[in-house]
C-alpha cells in the first residue's frame, strides 16, 4: 500500500512540473507573438460602476493590446476600434 502512495506521489509532482513548464513557455512566448497594434475595442454605452463604487450610467470603455486605456462617460472611441454595443 506504500508504494502505491508514493507512485502517486511522484505522478502528481511530475504532472504539476510538467504542467508549470509549459506553463512558464507559453507565457514566455505570448509577448512575442502578440502583434504590438492590434485593434481597439470599445464598449459604448454600458452602465459602469468603477472600483470606488461611481455609477456611469452611459460610459464607454476603450481596450488597446489588452489594456483598458479609458473609461468614461466622454471617453472618445479610436476610429480604428471594434465597438460593442453595451446597452441593454
Amino acid at each position: 500500500m506504500t508504494t502505491s502512495v508514493r507512485n502517486w506521489k511522484k505522478f502528481s509532482f511530475r504532472r504539476i512540473a510538467a504542467i508549470g513548464l509549459c506553463l512558464a513557455t507559453v507565457l514566455s512566448v505570448a509577448p512575442i507573438v502578440r502583434p504590438k497594434g492590434q485593434a481597439a475595442y470599445a464598449i459604448k454605452g454600458a452602465k459602469i460602476v468603477t472600483v470606488t463604487g461611481q455609477v456611469i450610467d452611459s460610459g464607454n470603455i476603450v481596450m488597446r493590446d489588452g489594456i483598458i486605456t479609458a473609461v468614461g462617460a466622454n471617453a472618445s472611441i479610436p476610429a480604428d476600434a471594434r465597438v460593442i454595443h453595451g446597452a441593454g
